[in-house]
């Protein structure tokens, strides 16, 4: 008797259990999202110089760096419109980080 008790209670383990039907509903999930900043337009604007300076042999006369006086001042208005643009940038990108 005890052996037949040992039997269902092991065949009763055994047997399937029913499996829960499963329902799928869609769930809307917010989370933050990375949107890239969009720089200003005088940043993104390429730099074109206008007026590019000429390198001139320092034996010439009117050399100065190897540059003429009028090759030296386009030279500077190139570096400094390109250092202005370089602060620009950094000012921008340091704003949006904050």
């Amino acid at each position: 008797m005890i052996r037949v008790l040992m039997v269902c209670a092991l065949l009763s383990g055994c047997a399937a259990t029913p499996v829960p039907e499963t329902i799928r509903v869609p769930v809307e999930v917010v989370k933050p999202v990375y949107v890239k900043a969009v720089p200003p337009g005088e940043l993104v604007r390429p730099y074109k110089p206008v007026d590019i300076p000429e390198f001139v042999s320092p034996a010439d006369k009117s050399a100065i760096v190897a540059l003429t006086p009028e090759g030296l001042k386009n030279l500077q208005v190139i570096l400094r419109t390109l250092i202005t643009r370089d602060e620009a940038w950094r000012a921008w990108a340091r704003k949006d980080s904050e």
